[in-house]
């Protein structure tokens, strides 16, 4: 991570031309002391589940404040994992149901955190 320092004009170089919600809400970062600051991560998987586990919301989707999604792909992710566990003969078909509804509503969002690192 940037010094503290370098914290808050880091955070205005990296998001130039992000819209206007984010410029508003940046120009607000605290000047006279550092916050804390983190270059984000994230772990693309092939597969959210194995066997009889399952992740899901962020441990599955892992995605950022930027895409405006995290809560509803959650949400969408527990209704449509609860359904599969209705509607499917066995867990392992559950979760491979759960898994084949959600990676296209997640695959074009991720990217928008990798946008966002630095390094």
């Amino acid at each position: 991570p940037p010094k503290p320092e370098d914290r808050a004009q880091t955070l205005l170089d990296a998001l130039d031309g992000a819209g206007d919600a984010i410029s508003t809400v940046l120009k607000e970062c605290p000047k006279d002391h550092p916050f804390y600051f983190d270059n984000p991560a994230q772990i693309v998987m092939k597969s959210w589940h194995r066997d009889r586990v399952v992740l899901a919301g962020d441990a599955a989707h892992s995605l950022t404040l930027f895409s405006g999604r995290g809560a509803a792909c959650a949400f969408s992710g527990g209704n449509r994992l609860a359904q599969a566990l209705i509607e499917q003969p066995s867990i392992p078909n559950a979760l491979s149901e759960y898994d084949r509804q959600m990676r296209p509503l997640i695959a074009p969002v991720q990217p928008a955190k990798r946008k966002y690192s630095y390094s």
